[in-house]
């Protein structure tokens, strides 16, 4: 998935075209279909922001003006056709692009992206809502909600920050059997639109993302809450919710470059108890472990389904007190080549559990998984904020599942 957000990033401030080309010819709405990274073809991962309602899309004009879209952002582009390039107007970058029978191609430092063309009516110019994707998401994999009996939680207007552009209170903490529900308020004092949201967030120890962000606009104020599912928390030993570690990111919504108004970790005891100790990992009868040092741990747990498919349960542990990015390379499923393209950022001190998916195995011949025999991967531990620092681990290993 870091591999098409930075190609992502680097469309963003581009556009394009030929000199074999002009506006009546490319005229129309197209949907990005096919990418490739060094030659290797990772058009699986269009597919999954395509299921997600991310879908990237193009359209150009007739008077030579175009625009790229993705979740709603869009781009305004102006088209040389002579030069074949296409400029954007909101940062003057430039960048060539090909056209040819009826596809736009997009090559950028190895990495290539094909739009095909489309109907008008199936572009998608709405923002996603990732709630309700997730909630959807998280239904079908799951099922329905699981209730327990609500905790109660005594924390009440706690002041996480509160300077001269924004206030940010979490307010109360509500249990309603299904979720624990924090409930926020929000307040900007600047000029500009700012973007709240809660990132790397750890209950009792172990990272559990809510998935949370909101706008609000200049000036304005905001009643804002978000939520753990219970069952979820359950699962894995995590209630009552004794200590909520997060950080705070308040920045510019219109300008993504600027620097954060606020970014820093808080940490929370909505029960008023302190010195939590995470409880003890989740065991299985078919875990195998990969790695266990000073550092880091990483345990292979079971065999699992998600939204994606077939997928394998891991435990990661940080030791240290730096952020540890967790990777796999070079992966192959029975001596093929099938990359699931994990990656995986693990605060100081934290834990977590994490799916590992694989979600095209039919296309090496794996019709069930049962006939998985080995997974061979390049497992890399290393610094997720200095990448010159040497890693922590950089090792080939061989799973077998545990039938």
């Amino acid at each position: 998935m870091k591999k098409i957000f930075s190609l992502l990033l680097a469309i963003l401030m581009l556009a394009a075209c030929t000199a074999f080309a002009d506006a009546n010819d490319m005229a129309g709405s197209y949907k990005a279909t096919k990418m490739s990274e060094n030659g290797q073809d990772i058009s699986d991962q269009l597919e999954m922001l395509d299921a997600f309602g991310m879908s990237i899309y193009l359209t150009v004009n007739e008077d030579s003006t175009a625009e790229l879209m993705m979740m709603g952002e869009k781009m305004p582009l102006v088209l040389d056709f002579n030069a074949g390039t296409a400029k954007s107007t909101e940062d003057g970058s430039e960048i060539p692009f090909s056209y040819k029978t009826g596809e736009i191609t997009i090559t950028n430092e190895g990495s290539t992206i094909v739009f095909t063309p489309i109907d008008a009516s199936e572009v998608n110019s709405e923002t996603p809502d990732f709630s309700a994707l997730l909630t959807d998401a998280l239904g079908e994999a799951f099922g329905e909600p699981v209730y327990i009996d609500p905790d109660s939680y005594s924390l009440k207007d706690e002041t996480v920050i509160d300077n001269e552009k924004c206030t940010f209170i979490i307010e109360e903490v509500e249990d309603n059997g299904t979720e624990v529900i924090f409930k926020v308020f929000c307040e900007n004092k600047t000029d500009k639109n700012l973007l709240f949201s809660v990132d790397n967030v750890i209950v009792n120890g172990y990272v559990s993302d809510p998935f949370w962000a909101s706008t609000v606009a200049a000036g304005k104020k905001a009643k804002e809450s978000f939520s753990f599912n219970k069952g979820d928390l359950s699962e894995y030993g995590l209630l009552p919710i004794d200590e909520l570690s997060f950080i705070l990111r308040v920045s510019d919504d219109d300008d993504w470059m600027a620097e954060p108004v606020v970014e820093s970790r808080f940490t929370v005891y909505p029960n008023g108890k302190k010195d939590v100790v995470p409880p003890e990992r989740l065991t299985t009868p078919t875990e195998k472990v990969i790695a266990d040092t000073d550092d880091f741990s990483f345990i292979m747990l079971d065999e699992t389904t998600d939204i994606f498919g077939h997928a394998y349960r891991a435990y990661l542990e940080n030791k240290t007190d730096k952020n540890l990015m967790f990777s796999w390379d070079n992966v192959s499923v029975n001596g093929f080549m099938n990359d699931p393209y994990w990656g995986y950022t693990l605060p100081a001190h934290s834990r977590a559990y994490t799916g590992i998916s694989f979600y095209n195995l039919e296309e090496i011949g794996i019709k069930d998984p049962s006939q998985i025999e080995e997974i061979e991967f390049k497992l890399t531990v290393s610094d997720a904020d200095d990448w010159a620092a040497n890693n922590l681990m950089e090792q080939v290993f061989t799973y077998t599942p545990v039938k």
